[in-house]
């Protein structure tokens, strides 16, 4: 299989319980979703969704394993913050609230 590659329900059904990326062809929407061995009414895999608050059943058809993940390995250092690319990407920055770091979560603009 290639990397990317969406693969049909009917075709072939992810390991139970594994996360994978879901298409919904109803709401023409992604989820992440896994297979626990469920069938819908007519008989055809049923794929849950398990991401968020719209946890719930989908008309999931299509489906394709989650990446890797980063290499841990070669963390970037995070404390510098990011790199700007030019004078816009700088002024939105600036426009980002900015937590107060005295742990009360306020938010100053």
């Amino acid at each position: 299989m290639r990397d990317g590659m969406w693969i049909r329900v009917k075709d072939r059904l992810p390991a139970r319980g594994a996360l994978v990326l879901g298409w919904d062809v109803f709401y023409d929407s992604l989820h992440l979703c896994a297979y626990d061995g469920a069938r819908c009414d007519n008989g055809d895999p049923r794929l849950h969704d398990r991401g968020g608050d719209n946890s719930g059943d989908y008309s999931i058809e299509y489906w394709m394993p989650l990446p890797d993940g980063p290499n841990v390995a070669e963390k970037e250092d995070l404390d510098d913050g990011p790199e700007f690319s030019d004078a816009a990407d700088e002024a939105a920055a600036e426009t980002l609230p900015v937590r107060d770091g005295d742990g009360s979560g306020s938010v100053r603009g």
